[in-house]
């Protein structure tokens, strides 16, 4: 075949690659089809130029769980706890630096919430205590006994002394966690070789990992056959936070530990059993190291014109932390001494940590199968693998997609299963026929216990699993792809290959859903990147001579952190903006416009008290706008939004926390609360106004939707919502209107906005309203250069009050029978009466043009906003600085 023929592009092939790569086909994969289809006419470029294409996506999903078993109790009164969800976004950017070099960049933020399992047991081993939760009848010191039939084994309920063996869940609520990941790669392509280079960084609340990795690929026979090698290491540090000491869980096994894991107590802010605040109130940290890698070495071969073979063997190490902190094992020790009057065996039952090896060795094979299909202008993957390792784990699987072309449209089903065998050390709970082995002080004696290593963690045991879905594609502009897709996933032992699998108490399914939008930044269509995403905000573009201009139109240099600064300027334009924004708080209080001592702070809380105050406070958020030009004077506009939040803070000197409703605590760690999630989504219409010699302006009128959650609550201290500033969004409709104007004159520009937001409802589902908004800012920009720019801004800020008061969940009784929901105070920013008031800021930022997309006129802009003065309503955090970074690219 000649060499022209194979450089020739389709655009079928190409799709059908990027589906591949959107729905998770390894590289070794991709640069196989690639190759493949350089053997078929008219398919694709050499893969060494295609892999090169300059490149973006983002992409938002949610995942969400269901179906596990839940236990109402003895009085049916127990509440099934909110089942487990996950807010993600990932992006991603690849840079051209040269014909056979580039840089790429990835990140992700996923935010997790509501309830897992943590430990497993017969029911003859658990109690609840009225509306409260399930959890395993267990005493670190043995002091807690229940019983299982003498001759049998089974557990007995203690009331009825009747057989209660069926294993149940006990779940745990935690306040939403969020991890950041992010992952630098370098590649660099030669004839007949490619080298990748990597380095990436994951971080969490309680676990912290650095990676680095490498590839080289070796091509021969014309590229019909690749040989590849990498490498990744990892080293991760472990700091879980357990909460309190309990009498209900027996730490001391790592308590106690001399090297390797261990479970330390730290001072943190919160209350003791008394409920006065202190910030020594002890808290325990489930603290190690892990050491991570792994070797893969694989073959990639063109076997015809149609179809590609891959194949390849990784092995891998794990050593260190391998337990999960947030996991317990129940042991019971039947004790054969019990009087052989009664017809049971006393049984103290113990809740204990996680023990596995300290290492883990893996190794893994897999076959890759493509083939196009020439008949149906189609494409066919088949996956295959297989793995083992040293813990007794023995793992296959089987994929398989379909890949269907139709004109602008691809549509890709999917089908996977799964079956693995269980790990030596699992089982749902241990049952020994032992007294149990005791120290002198009746405490547990690990060094004499009957196994060297347990788990109950149902990802260890013996199960099937099968999941099935789609992508739809559809290709919007040449440059441009829009990614849509589902996954429904089930869980359940009873799937196990060749059965044995487990019970089903550890049965679930989940959904996950997944939008975004891919993008060719100076070429054909998109060939890598998952199911992705979209992009940054934008400037006003006009015609030309055929060209996207930039200079001299409404907003085109405007600050990052001016929103709907920005109109397309022709009809059938679109653009999309990226915006990561990132808020800080942090300092001292302050009231007015002076700082507030502890004294005064705890005197606004009233009679109830308050036991701590904010110390500081961080926002992240992740923004996409989707605008569409129907005519040249009005545009559409969609912005969704991701976001998270931590809340830091400090015992207030005096404070206490007042138990209501019957919810009395032992000490508790209000150090930190986190929640994160989908926020409110913006919909907009904006609409050009006539020129005035240099000026322009436009009219923005938009709409807020509440699709963010107002009943974010701490997962303990019963169940209270968090203030207001930590949740995800208004829980009103909120209106949104905004004047914008502005103008240049050779390297100069200005401009200026005044918006505000306007509440529609008196409160929302949590019972408060968010005070009403205005802003009034003003910019003024000098173009450096052709690409570069900087800008100076100034912003004045009135925010009302809030209305109203948070929902409470403590049920309070008066004297004359009637009952009231009370909100618990744990921070004066519980009270609507610390919020609100006037802000005066001001921004230094600055843009540049990307490269290779001078004729869109896409740009990224960062600006800087510094707090200059402040005057608040009661009680408030200091603010110290707002962070705000745009990507947007035209089409």
């Amino acid at each position: 075949m000649a060499a022209t023929e194979r450089a020739r592009p389709s655009r079928l092939l190409k799709r059908l690659l990027a589906q591949g790569t959107s729905l998770g086909v390894p590289s070794d994969t991709l640069r196989a089809l690639m190759m493949a289809a350089a053997a078929l006419p008219n398919m694709i470029p050499s893969p060494a130029r295609a892999l090169e294409v300059e490149q973006a996506h983002l992409n938002f999903s949610h995942y969400a769980e269901g179906g596990r078993d839940f236990v109402r109790g003895p009085a049916v009164d127990l509440k099934r706890p909110d089942a487990l969800t996950v807010d993600t976004v990932r992006g991603a950017a690849r840079f051209r630096i040269d014909d056979r070099a580039s840089l790429s960049l990835d990140f992700a933020q996923d935010t997790w919430s509501g309830a897992t399992p943590y430990v497993t047991a017969p029911l003859g081993f658990t109690a609840t205590s009225t509306g409260a939760s399930l959890y395993v009848n267990s005493a670190n010191n043995g002091g807690i006994a229940s019983r299982v039939d003498r001759r049998t084994l089974q557990p007995l309920d203690l009331a009825t002394g009747r057989p209660a063996t069926r294993v149940v869940n006990v779940m745990t609520s935690a306040s939403a966690e969020t991890r950041h990941q992010g992952r630098l790669t370098f590649a660099r392509e030669w004839n007949e070789a490619g080298l990748e280079v990597n380095t990436g960084l994951s971080d969490e609340p309680d676990f912290r990992s650095l990676s680095a990795g490498v590839r080289f690929r070796l091509d021969f026979d014309r590229k019909l056959t690749s040989l590849t090698f990498g490498a990744t290491r990892s080293s991760s540090d472990i700091d879980a936070r357990l909460g309190n000491t309990s009498n209900y869980i027996d730490y001391r096994l790592y308590q106690n530990a001399t090297s390797g894991p261990r479970i330390v107590s730290v001072p943190v802010a919160g209350t003791d059993v008394a409920g006065l605040a202190s910030n020594d109130v002890e808290s325990l940290r489930w603290q190690g190291k892990r050491e991570d890698m792994s070797l893969n070495l694989g073959l990639t071969q063109v076997l015809d014109r149609s179809t590609v073979l891959t194949v390849g063997v990784t092995y891998a190490r794990s050593e260190g932390f391998l337990e999960s902190p947030h996991k317990l094992v129940t042991m019971a020790f039947a004790d054969p001494t019990t009087p052989s009057v009664f017809n049971y065996l006393l049984t103290p039952v113990f809740s204990v940590p996680e023990k596995r090896p300290d290492t883990r060795n893996q190794i893994s094979w897999n076959m890759k199968l493509a083939r196009y299909l020439r008949s149906f202008d189609a494409a066919v993957h088949l996956d295959l693998s297989h793995s083992r390792d040293d813990w007794g784990v023995r793992a296959e699987s089987a994929e398989v997609r379909w890949i269907q072309n139709f004109g602008r449209w691809t549509f890709t089903p999917r089908a996977r299963y799964y079956t693995q065998t269980a790990a030596d050390f699992y089982q749902p709970y241990f049952l020994f026929v032992q007294r149990y082995p005791r120290d002198g002080a009746n405490n547990l004696d690990y060094s004499r216990m009957p196994i060297e290593s347990w788990s109950s963690d149902q990802r260890l045991s013996a199960f099937g699993a099968y999941s099935y879905g789609f992508t739809l594609s559809r290709q919007l502009f040449d440059d441009v792809r829009l990614d849509i897709g589902y996954e429904r996933y089930r869980h359940a032992g009873n799937l196990k290959w060749g059965g044995g699998g487990e019970q089903g108490f550890g049965d679930f399914h989940s959904d996950a859903f997944n939008i975004g939008l891919n993008f060719a930044l100076g070429g054909p269509a998109p060939l890598t990147g998952p199911i992705a995403g979209d992009l940054p905000a934008g400037h006003d573009h006009e015609g030309h001579d055929g060209h996207h201009g930039h200079h001299g139109h409404v907003g085109a240099d405007a600050p990052a952190g001016v929103m709907n600064a920005h109109m397309l300027g022709r009809a059938g334009d679109f653009m999309t903006t990226y915006t990561y924004r990132y808020e800080r708080q942090a300092g001292e209080m302050t009231t007015g416009s002076r700082p507030a001592g502890d004294a005064e702070v705890l005197l606004s809380c009233g009679a109830p008290g308050c036991p701590v105050r904010p110390s500081e406070m961080l926002m992240h958020m992740h923004m996409l706008h989707l605008m569409y030009a129907p005519t040249d004077d009005i545009n559409l506009m969609l912005m969704p939004h991701l976001m998270s939040m931590t809340m830091n803070n400090t015992a207030l000197r005096g404070g206490r926390y007042t138990a209501l409703g019957g919810h009395a605590h032992d000490s508790m760690d209000l150090s930190t609360h986190t929640t994160g999630g989908f926020g409110d989504t913006t919909v907009a219409v904006m609409f050009r106004l006539p020129q005035i010699g240099r000026t322009h302006a436009h009219l923005t009128l938009g709409v807020s939707i509440p699709t963010g959650s107002v009943d974010q609550a701490m997962a303990h201290h019963g169940g209270d919502l968090m203030d207001f500033g930590m949740q995800l969004g208004s829980g009103t409709w909120d209106i949104l209107p905004s004047l914008t104007v502005g103008g240049a004159a050779g390297r100069w520009s200005w401009g200026g906005q005044v918006s505000a937001v306007m509440r529609t409802d008196a409160r929302n589902k949590s019972g408060y309203s968010l005070g009403d908004a205005a802003e009034l800012t003003a910019w003024g920009g000098w173009r450096l250069n052709d690409s570069f720019s900087v800008s100076l801004r100034g912003l004045y800020k009135v925010q009302g009050g809030v209305r109203g008061a948070l929902r409470g969940r403590n049920e309070v009784v008066d004297a004359s029978g009637n009952v009231s929901y009370v909100h618990a105070l744990h921070s004066p920013a519980d009270l609507s009466a610390n919020t609100g008031g006037r802000y005066l800021d001001i921004g230094i930022g600055a843009s540049m043009v990307i490269p290779g997309r001078e004729r869109q006129g896409d740009r990224i802009a960062l600006e800087w906003l510094m707090p200059v003065s402040e005057k608040v309503r009661g009680y408030q955090l200091e603010r110290a600085g707002t962070l705000a970074v745009n990507w947007n690219m035209s089409f």
